[in-house]
């Protein structure tokens, strides 16, 4: 992405009808970045739903940056190549605060680190 542009993924609507979604969190593409954008993709039905090569489900919207951007992305997720899972091995900037109630919990929380594996 070049540093006077941001994108973000969404999904189009004739896959949205069918309850698919193509992204949940990672939509947001920064200037600066380099590398394959990830793609959420999940089925929101009791459906079965086979997704064809070439089949359309996503678009991106691109935004003219206007100044200059004074540090464009260069984080851990840079040149990626391929699928890859997350690099955070824990969160560093929010506060999980356990609830006193266990059963609003469906199963105990885990962190998993960039190979799957549970720390």
């Amino acid at each position: 992405m070049p540093d006077n542009l941001a994108a973000f993924v969404t999904g189009k609507s004739t896959i949205g009808r069918k309850a698919i979604e193509v992204h949940q969190t990672a939509a947001w593409i920064d200037p600066g970045f380099q590398g394959n954008i990830t793609l959420e993709i999940i089925n929101n039905s009791s459906n079965k739903r086979k997704l064809k090569a070439g089949e359309l489900i996503a678009q991106i919207v691109f935004f003219k940056v206007s100044g200059t951007v004074l540090e464009p992305y260069d984080g851990k997720y840079q040149n990626s190549d391929g699928v890859i899972g997350s690099l955070v091995k824990k969160p560093t900037n929010m506060l999980f605060e356990k609830p006193t109630n266990k059963s609003t919990y469906i199963s105990e929380p885990r962190w998993t680190g960039p190979e799957g594996k549970s720390e």
